[in-house]
């Protein structure tokens, strides 16, 4: 899915059992923006912002989370569910602002080199990887 601009439904996209390529989209005014539940979803160059519960939502499933910009979702900017192995997942590179809690879970999760400011709270249940930055975008327009 590249170069949509999704809004008003419950997952702007959901992906299941696939390798899906998620990229260069506006996925605003859903309640999740991505939910990936299995298969390994590579999430690209999105701006997913003003979701109601979550920016990208990551159940069972092994995503690639690059390059993102995800800004004032509701609840999570990225959830990453807890009890699953979390070691094939990437995060690495996003800007995560002005959410509830900025980043959930992933501690196994590879991560890093990520903008994680202004959020209610910026980490829960995990700490800030050694390379992440705590920065204002200073945005001129999020969109």
């Amino acid at each position: 899915i590249r170069y949509a601009r999704i809004s008003g439904a419950t997952y702007c996209i959901q992906s299941n059992s696939a390798v899906d390529d998620i990229n260069n989209n506006h996925l605003s005014g859903c309640r999740y923006g991505v939910y990936t539940n299995s298969g390994s979803p590579r999430i690209t160059n999105n701006l997913i912002a003003e979701n109601s519960e979550a920016g990208i939502y990551v159940g069972n499933s092994n995503p690639t989370i690059k390059y993102n910009t995800l800004d004032l979702n509701g609840d999570y900017g990225v959830y990453i569910h807890s009890g699953y192995d979390n070691s094939n997942q990437v995060l690495e590179n996003n800007i995560i602002t002005r959410n509830n809690v900025g980043l959930y879970n992933g501690d196994d999760t590879t991560r890093g080199y990520n903008n994680i400011w202004g959020n209610g709270t910026d980490y829960s249940s995990i700490a800030a990887a050694e390379t992440d930055i705590s920065s204002d975008p200073q945005y001129l327009d999020p969109y």
